[in-house]
């Protein structure tokens, strides 16, 4: 048995999760996150391959094939022209030309330094699927949905010859690494041998029982693998076209593969939630993987073939010993599913994307997190380093791909580490508590401690980071730590069983823990051992507030999903006083979303919040006066206050309660406004579905010094809004003067008749009267 490519198969995955989830979709406006090179991404994202050279990155997509030049950073220009989405791209060996294979039933072929188009070869009847170059650049393949694969003379641009006999979409073709032959898989189950010299037909390859989605040679040229949705993996002999090595042990699909570096041992993950090892040589299985919970999605080996990562769709990365198939360790982290995970070229780092929409960069020796990259808005589908391994490309559900500087990342992220360890040191700031809660009749988990210092120590650096591109510089909040700077999580035993407390447990668990913390200088977050359910009541995964002497505490489950970045970053964010915030997508607006962001407005309160900066002290609170709201527009609302603050006025915030159509129940951000001096007029327009009559108001006042000062009046719009008859912004003596003219009229829709019951009498004239002087000043 001829040993087997290190590279293969990577096109199982992509495949599969292409045929669930879709292609991405066009986004027409781009952030580029923090440590990014940029966010590439216009019209649906078919494919992506580097350079020879890897100075450029080019893109596949539905309008084109747009391009990025990884030396300068420049966007290059987009090669137009196509009546199709294109499906893929191939570089010839010395770079100089790009094919590129298109709906249209065309392989259009580029000149590389002139961005002009060389030609187009025209001759398939249906849509191209793949297109490859021969290792010596002389000839060009390309596959097709009408079931051919065509030859062509990449010189010349001639055709060849159309090599015929599939019965099937052709999904895949390969040259083998001396040119001699060439392999394509197809949708009839088979694969085909074909002699690149004669052009004849070599053997057909049977024994798969679905579609050949994806095709590979070893690096000698002697053997084929390839897969199939048919959950088997089939290892042929070139020189027999026989068959050598069939792996069908899979009860499931087989998501993805990966050799080891010497070639002795593959590995498989399926669907059916196993990691299997096989000898190569053999065929024979090595080990089964278990003790996953949910399919697989990924596997990768280190450079140096020691350690074996897997990624689940439970959210766990997990490194294996790849000698003894012993877990090693968990990387716990992602909010949902694993899609990817692979290593940097030096070993050192490895890479996990999921359907959290992040990437997460762990340290491939102690398994700590290094880093979480935020940015994308779906799953993160892919990930791709450069060959100097300098750039990472990743690509996601949400039609973007974003490169990242992996060198200024790793810069970046120990100056904020150190940054983070400076603030510490200051003991003058309130504290972040961990407490760790376990019923009476709960059994604590003793490995909680390291998984709450985890994850803590990534929110820790989600709000930095946050802060820091929000323009506001390092800012987060202390955490309480040991002399070694691990997160120390307090262990409270409850008074009773867990049953008692999943009637109102915030109120109940807060009761016992507040006779041993301070929950009114420092914030509480309390984990909770809590069975085996992870939701506390009216579903939902945690539960926080603010006290009114400036602390706070927040409340979620131990397990599962609610154990997570994201959950723990927007409750903590509750018991900071932030709202929800649904006016842009953002932490707030909806804790399950993929896309992690303070929005301005939070980013800007945090900026003079008490946790986030040295204590100011308790100063004056600020005076609000309410103004009757009056009617803007048709279907608007106009609030004014007058506020007063001696300390210096920093922000006003509208508070009101989420209606049922919001993402989330809870109180709610109507508008935000950033505000300086000692005295203001904050006026608020917002739409009159959302301010409902009868609805309570709060305007929040932020001072300078962080301190909070909130008031609450009820939305009466609605009694005195049709008051104001002549529409200038005030109840006054005009409105009565009006009301007198038409007196006595009937029948009338004049807004004199402000009762509406028919008829401008002495009632409308009472009304009026009553209401004078209870107007906002001003016209709308």
């Amino acid at each position: 048995m001829n040993r087997i490519p290190i590279f293969i198969l990577s096109l199982i995955l992509i495949s599969i999760i292409n045929q669930q989830i879709g292609f991405a979709q066009y986004t027409s406006q781009w952030h580029v996150p923090d440590g990014a090179m940029a966010r590439l991404g216009k019209g649906r994202i078919n494919g992506i391959t580097y350079s020879p050279d890897s100075t450029q990155l080019t893109i596949a997509s539905s309008i084109g094939v747009w391009r990025y030049n990884m030396d300068t950073g420049e966007k290059l220009p987009l090669l137009t022209g196509y009546t199709g989405s294109v499906s893929s791209v191939a570089y010839s060996p010395n770079g100089r030309t790009l094919a590129s294979a298109d709906e249209d039933g065309t392989v259009r072929l580029w000149d590389v330094n002139t961005e002009q188009l060389k030609t187009t070869l025209t001759g398939h009847s249906n849509w191209v699927t793949c297109v490859a170059y021969s290792p010596d650049g002389k000839r060009i393949a390309s596959g097709s949905e009408d079931g051919s694969v065509r030859l062509w003379d990449a010189n010349t641009s001639e055709s060849i010859a159309t090599l015929t006999g599939h019965t099937g979409w052709v999904y895949d073709v390969a040259f083998s690494p001396d040119g001699r032959w060439i392999a394509s898989g197809s949708r009839d189950h088979t694969v085909r041998l074909w002699d690149a010299n004669t052009n004849q037909p070599v053997a057909t390859l049977t024994g798969h029982t679905d579609s050949v989605t994806s095709i590979a040679y070893s690096p000698d040229g002697r053997t084929i693998t390839s897969g199939s949705n048919d959950n088997s993996l089939l290892f042929w002999d070139v020189s027999t076209g026989k068959s050598t090595v069939v792996l069908r042990e899979h009860t499931g699909q087989v998501t993805s593969v990966a050799v080891s570096p010497d070639g002795r041992t593959l590995t498989s993950g399926s669907r059916d939630g196993t990691v299997r090892l096989w000898d190569t040589h053999t065929g024979k299985p090595i080990v089964t993987l278990t003790g996953y919970i949910d399919r697989i999605s990924s596997v990768a080996y280190s450079p140096n073939g020691t350690t074996l990562a897997s990624g689940c769709a439970d959210g766990i990365v997990r490194l294996w010993d790849a000698d003894t198939g012993q877990l090693k360790t968990t990387l716990i982290g992602h909010d949902y599913g694993v899609l990817s995970v692979m290593y940097s070229p030096d070993g050192g780092i490895l890479v996990s994307s999921g359907e959290d929409g992040t990437l997460r960069l762990w340290d491939a020796a102690t398994g700590y997190s290094i880093v979480t990259l935020t940015g994308h808005t779906g799953w993160v589908t892919s990930v791709a380093y450069s060959q100097e391994g300098g750039t990472l490309a990743s690509g996601s559900e949400d039609g973007t791909i974003i490169l990242w500087d992996f060198t200024l990342l790793r810069t970046q992220q120990q100056q904020l580490q150190q940054a983070i360890s400076e603030l510490q040191q200051d003991s003058e700031r309130p504290i972040v508590q961990l407490i760790y809660f376990h019923p009476s009749d709960r059994t604590p988990d003793h490995d909680i401690e390291s998984q709450a210092d985890r994850v803590m120590k990534d929110v820790q650096l989600f709000y930095a980071r946050q802060m820091q591109n929000h323009g506001f510089g390092t800012k987060t909040f202390t955490l309480e730590t040991d002399l070694t700077g691990k997160a120390v999580a307090h262990h409270v035993e409850g008074k009773f069983p867990e049953i008692y407390y999943h009637d109102q447990p915030y109120i109940k668990i807060l009761e016992e823990i507040d006779t041993q913390f301070d929950r009114s200088q420092n914030i509480l977050l309390v984990f909770l051992e809590w069975g085996d359910s992870d939701i506390l009541g009216n579903n939902v995964c945690g539960l926080g507030g603010t006290h009114q002497s400036g602390g706070g505490a927040a409340i979620l489950p131990a397990a599962d999903n609610c154990f997570s970045f994201r959950i723990i970053a927007h409750e903590l964010a509750h018991a900071f006083g932030l709202y929800h915030d649904f006016s842009e997508p953002n932490l707030m607006a909806d804790s399950s979303r993929y896309l992690a962001e303070l929005s301005t407005c939070a980013a800007e309160s945090l900026n003079v919040h008490p946790f986030f900066n040295t204590s100011q002290g308790d100063l004056a609170p600020a005076t609000i006066q309410w103004s009757l709201p009056l009617e803007s527009s048709s279907n608007t609302v106009r609030f004014q206050f007058e506020v007063t603050d001696p300390d210096g006025l920093y922000q006003a915030q509208l508070i009101t309660l989420s209606t049922p159509q919001d993402p989330i129940q809870g109180y709610k951000i109507l508008g935000c406004k950033r505000l300086d001096g000692e005295r203001a007029t904050v006026e608020f327009i917002v739409s009159e579905s959302i301010a409902a009559p009868e609805t309570f108001i709060g305007l929040q006042v932020i001072d300078a010094h962080g301190n909070v000062t909130l008031q609450w009046e009820k939305n009466e719009i609605d009694p005195f809004r049709y008051l104001d008859v002549n529409e200038d912004g005030a109840v006054n003596i005009l409105d009565l003067v009006l009301v007198a003219f038409h007196f006595g009229q009937t029948g009338t829709s004049y807004p004199t008749d402000v009762n509406e019951d028919g008829v401008v009498n002495v009632q409308d004239l009472v009304l009026v009267a009553n209401g004078i002087g209870r107007g906002a000043a001003g016209a709308p």
